[in-house]
């Protein structure tokens, strides 16, 4: 058993004990294994499993039609339709609002901020013809639109074709950074 008086401040703890320490139950603040434990906890910390660092997810449904033309051209109009958490965000981005509906002023703004930035990753197309991959060098006739409380996005892609008639054409919309938690 021990007895006496300490004070405790932040760094040290002060004050006369007592009595058999043999007897006394072992804790880190008694007998200086303070180094020890914080070690175990910093090493625990370290080296434990992680989760991956935060991921926005957007849910899109979307559509795709695509046209040959008899010169050999081709085209594919996309719909993109934004879940209604993401879609919010688009119209809360235009600021203050006076209608539900989207004006061509809205829609000239949301391509600018929304769909331009896609260009860098392709806007999360894959194309390939006969296995070879196409850039996507332009895009054409963006439409944005309201639906409720969803946000659309359509738009055409031009398709490079020596011949409509033969080869392999491949679409993929494809984001590669998603993944499922």
């Amino acid at each position: 058993m021990l007895t006496g008086s300490f004070t405790a401040g932040p760094r040290v703890m002060r004050g006369a004990l007592t009595g058999d320490l043999e007897r006394a139950p072992r804790s880190p603040a008694v007998v200086g294994e303070w180094p020890v434990a914080l070690g175990l906890l910093l090493l625990t910390l370290v080296a434990a499993p992680r989760s991956a660092a935060a991921h926005p997810h957007v849910f899109v449904d979307y559509g795709m039609v695509v046209a040959f033309a008899a010169d050999g051209s081709a085209h594919a109009q996309f719909t993109w339709t934004y879940d209604e958490m993401f879609s919010s965000m688009i119209i809360e981005s235009l600021g203050p609002r006076t209608g539900r509906g989207l004006t061509a002023t809205d829609t000239r703004a949301i391509e600018r901020t929304q769909f331009q930035p896609l260009k860098a990753g392709q806007y999360f197309l894959d194309i390939r013809v006969d296995g070879r991959p196409v850039r996507v060098t332009a895009v054409r006739d963006f439409r944005a639109s309201l639906d409720g409380d969803r946000v659309s996005f359509v738009f055409t892609v031009p398709i490079p074709l020596q011949n409509a008639r033969e080869g392999t054409l491949e679409i993929r919309v494809d984001d590669p950074t998603y993944f499922v938690a």
